[in-house]
């Protein structure tokens, strides 16, 4: 035989059908078709939902933008300038109806049309997007409430890089988008901004809120780098405690580390300068963390249930609490019966 002509397969020979039995459709596959027929639906509904609103909010335009108000036979019907600066302003009173019609509050009601508003008429590309059902609504709608407060040109600067990405990016995308706008095209307003939020900044350790277990809530807002040089500290003080062979979880770590970070330094002695002299005009001593636990009796349980009272935050405490206090460097603990 030659093999070097000979077919692999007799193409011309007649195969035989195999019976192929479709999978069977369990009541789970059903429901997630169902599930998904809903969806689409409801997607379909918010987009003609939200072209309605916006057709009907240019049918109650307050024309007269001098004095943005006009007479009604309700009376004087001022204009709401419900989204950002150039759209138009709708009635008030239109507003207060169409709350009352979708079951908002009017403060609500505002915002909601607001959002779509700024969304149909400073927002174009989007809104297209929108309408052809590439663009969620709900995140069109949030989109548009983060651009309320730009000028004109800054949010059609959004519009234009947002737009065609706008169903994928993430919502850090749209505020460092959003942020960006501001600082191109009103970079004043920018600077007023970050001046506030400079202002804001502060430090919360709720120790209110202490209880048995032992912890309690810290939040902060610093300036970023501030929190830059937190986060190297913190972050370089836990992989040392890792590799020192602490065995707690990463996150564990990093809250003990916090707490050694602000031990060493209450233990150094802090010298004020003169700035104009540079002479060392006085020193505020450092201190110990000084730890005060009231225990009721040797076998560490009180009448009321609670094994001892920790003096500093007035809240009961575990002995386990206080051996491992016992053990943490630069702490001092005075227990008192």
């Amino acid at each position: 035989m030659d093999l070097g002509t000979a077919p692999l397969f007799d193409l011309s020979a007649p195969v035989a059908d195999e019976a192929v039995e479709p999978a069977p459709v369990t009541r789970s596959r059903e429901l997630l078709a169902e599930i998904r027929d809903h969806r689409a639906v409801v997607a379909e509904r918010e987009v003609a939902t939200v072209r309605a609103v916006a057709e009907w909010a240019g049918e109650h335009v307050v024309a007269d933008k001098g004095d943005a108000s006009t007479i009604t036979e309700r009376g004087l019907d001022t204009g709401l300038p419900v989204a950002g600066p150039g759209a138009r302003l709708i009635s008030d009173f239109a507003v207060m109806e169409l709350s009352a019609l979708l079951g908002r509050s009017l403060d609500s009601g505002r915002s909601y049309v607001g959002q779509v508003v700024e969304l149909a008429y400073r927002l174009p590309r989007t809104w297209d997007r929108v309408l052809e059902g590439r663009v969620p609504v709900w995140k069109a709608l949030r989109i548009a409430e983060s651009t309320r407060t730009l000028p004109a040109d800054a949010a059609g600067f959004v519009d234009r890089q947002l737009a065609p990405i706008a169903h994928g990016v993430s919502w850090a995308q749209i505020d460092r988008l959003v942020e960006e706008a501001l600082v191109r095209y009103d970079p004043a307003a920018a600077e007023e901004k970050r001046t506030a939020a400079q202002e804001a900044r502060r430090v919360d350790i709720d120790l209110d809120q202490a209880g048995f277990d032992g912890t309690a809530e810290v939040s902060a807002t610093l300036d970023i780098a501030d929190a830059l040089d937190l986060e190297a500290a913190v972050a370089r003080r836990a992989k040392l405690l890792g590799q020192l062979g602490c065995e707690d979880s990463l996150d564990v770590r990093r809250s003990v580390a916090l707490g050694e970070i602000a031990r060493h330094d209450l233990a150094l002695d802090l010298e004020v300068v003169d700035p104009e002299t540079g002479e060392i005009t006085r020193t505020v001593p450092g201190r110990r963390v000084e730890l005060i636990v009231h225990l009721n009796d040797t076998g560490g349980h009180t009448a009321d249930g609670a094994v001892g009272r920790f003096a500093n935050t007035r809240t009961p405490i575990s002995p386990e609490q206080v051996k491992e206090w016992m053990g943490t460097p630069g702490t001092s603990v005075l227990v008192r019966r």
